[in-house]
């Protein structure tokens, strides 16, 4: 090897290595004072093969041609920051956009957010960590390292938070293996002692809380549901069983509420009642002491047409034809006067349809008509039929109802509305004949003039006026009134009946006189049914439009008019028609005067 060697005394200088000197390496030995090397070839290119240093550069300026990247420099003079290079150009200091080109922008962005490390192949320390040290996030954006254990505990959650705990009892299992015993289940593949799997066959008993069935039937059958536990909820049908003497509801007796109760069946035994009941569908009974057991029905509408009603029916009965009804109307079952007396407003009744109607007692008991608000006074027919008038309470039953029969020839006396009717006995002066000097009252079936009267005093007896009763006239009833000779009737007057306001029909009756007042119903026309057409019975109808609303007209079952037919009922509101009517054994004719104001 061949060596330079630079005196310290020398200033400058040059010194030429002819090309027979480049074949070895050279050890230049700069001195130790300051100086400027320059070192370059006769073509002037300063590029050593193999430089060596020996001591440091203390101080000074490298003034040389930079060292080029293919020769291991960077091939520049000044550099800050990240470095970047391309292989071949001076390197120069990184912008951001070729820092992603590098490193990939997953791995920039991963290292900023800290969320993902893709490809950490070597953590080399975490501050504080300790060995067996492990990191876990204490919250947002915070982080602590849990020490390490001992031998044998196992890692859990405390508060959320990770923590070692001591397992309690510890052990070696070497063999695993499962017995059915008595529940009817059995296994295979037991004893276990490696790996492997215990297999759970069989059915499980009644008796262990099973159904001890392999199919849905079998298990109903076996719990005793039958076909019931198939059934939907909204639609459950019981067609078999016995519920006796079981609370609906509850395990002690309470109210229930039913859409619709009804008996299709009958029974022979009737186990809440003190009794057997044949052919009961359906008994209450229960020992009530001091007081009273009730069954009630209500209607809570106070409506007009509204009732409560309890009915019974036989064979032949339909909704409107064939019943009995008990029943109570509302507060405002009728609007105005009632259509008849099972109308009345409050009223409770009791109807027959299409059948008699028997009221009374059946085994020689007494009948009691009850009267009065506090339920103390009453009229009675006793088991002999007889009538009992305001009759008496006794401390029995049988002490009960035996007074107000009167005695016999007595006759039935009338006191008005004001108290009930009572037996009396007919006073007549002694002697009770019909000519006797003194005048006296009297009735008679039958009176006629054929019939022979005799008796003292007959002759001053008919004295003028000739008078049944005195010598003045006097008021007298006859259930037959006949004559041979004419009759003249003196200041005769017919009863008026008011019938007050009809609807679309009404039947026309004239037991109780003979000349009828009927008013029309506004705009509701109405057709008179006629009274039997007994010869020789007449009448006259007063027939009234209404005050106000509107006019109607009427018609007239079996009459016959004259040849003009019919009248047109005057169509006024506030008039009145005038209709005449006569019968002859078989027809009723009539006859009309018209449009009277009334």
């Amino acid at each position: 090897m061949s060596r330079l060697i630079f005196d310290a005394d020398t200033l400058g200088g040059t010194t030429t290595l002819s090309s027979a000197d480049a074949v070895g390496n050279f050890t230049l030995i700069v001195p130790a004072a300051d100086g400027t090397l320059s070192v370059k070839d006769a073509s002037g290119d300063a590029t050593f093969r193999n430089l060596t240093l020996t001591g440091a550069v203390l101080a000074g300026a490298w003034n040389g041609t930079r060292i080029a990247v293919a020769y291991g420099g960077t091939g520049a003079t000044t550099l800050s920051g990240l470095v970047f290079g391309n292989g071949t150009s001076a390197m120069t200091a990184a912008t951001a956009a070729q820092v992603v080109s590098v490193i990939g922008s997953t791995f920039v962005t991963n290292a900023t957010n800290a969320t993902n490390a893709t490809n950490a192949t070597t953590a080399t320390n975490i501050a504080g960590g300790l060995s067996g040290s492990i990191p876990y996030q204490t919250g947002a954006g915070a982080t602590a390292l849990l020490p390490s254990g001992t031998n044998g505990q196992v890692l859990t959650l405390t508060a959320g938070l990770p923590s070692w705990v001591t397992v309690a009892g510890t052990g070696t299992v070497t063999s695993i293996d499962v017995s059915g015993g008595s529940t009817g289940l059995t296994t295979s593949g037991g004893p276990v002692t490696g790996t492997g799997t215990i297999t759970l066959a069989g059915t499980l008993a009644l008796a262990n809380g099973g159904t001890g069935a392999t199919t849905a039937a079998a298990a109903r059958t076996a719990l005793g549901l039958g076909t019931i536990a198939t059934q939907a909820a909204s639609a459950v049908t019981i067609t078999g069983g016995t519920i006796n003497g079981t609370s609906i509801g509850a395990t002690t007796r309470s109210t229930g509420d039913f859409t619709t109760i009804s008996g299709n069946t009958v029974t022979s035994t009737t186990p809440v009642l003190s009794f057997n009941a044949t052919n009961t569908i359906a008994s209450f009974g229960t020992t009530t002491a001091s007081s009273y057991n009730q069954l009630i029905i209500q209607n809570q509408s106070n409506s007009a047409g509204a009732s409560t009603n309890y009915v019974t029916s036989n064979n032949l009965g339909t909704d409107s034809t064939y019943y009995g009804e008990f029943g109570m109307n509302s507060s405002t079952f009728s609007a105005s006067t009632p259509i008849d007396f099972y109308s009345l407003n409050n009223g409770i009744y009791y109807s027959g349809h299409d059948g008699d109607v028997s009221i009374g007692s059946g085994n020689g008991f007494k009948t009691y008509l009850t009267y009065g608000s506090a339920g103390q006074s009453s009229h009675v027919i006793n088991a002999s039929g007889a009538l009992g008038f305001t009759t008496n309470l006794g401390t029995t039953p049988a002490l009960s109802g035996t007074t107000g029969f009167g005695t016999s020839g007595q006759y039935l006396v009338s006191a008005g509305s004001a108290a009930p009717p009572a037996w009396a006995t007919l006073n007549l002066v002694s002697p009770p004949a019909i000519g006797s000097t003194t005048p006296n009252t009297g009735a008679f079936t039958t009176l006629s003039a054929t019939s022979t009267v005799s008796g003292a005093g007959f002759t001053a007896y008919f004295a003028s006026p000739p008078a049944i009763g005195g010598t003045a006239a006097a008021a007298g009833s006859f259930t037959t009134l006949t004559s041979s000779t004419s009759f003249t009737p003196t200041a005769y007057t017919e009863t008026i009946v008011a019938s007050g306001t009809v609807g679309a029909s009404a039947t026309l009756a004239i037991t109780a006189g003979t000349i009828l007042t009927v008013t029309l119903t506004s705009a509701t026309a109405c057709t008179f049914t006629m009274p039997t057409a007994t010869a020789g019975k007449s009448f006259t109808l007063l027939l009234k439009q209404p005050a106000s609303g509107t006019a109607t007209t009427a018609t007239f079952t079996g009459v016959k008019w004259n040849s003009s037919g019919a009248p047109t009922i005057t169509a006024t509101v506030g008039k009145l028609d005038i209709l005449a009517f006569v019968a002859d054994g078989t027809n009723w004719y009539g006859t009309a005067s018209q449009g009277y104001t009334y």
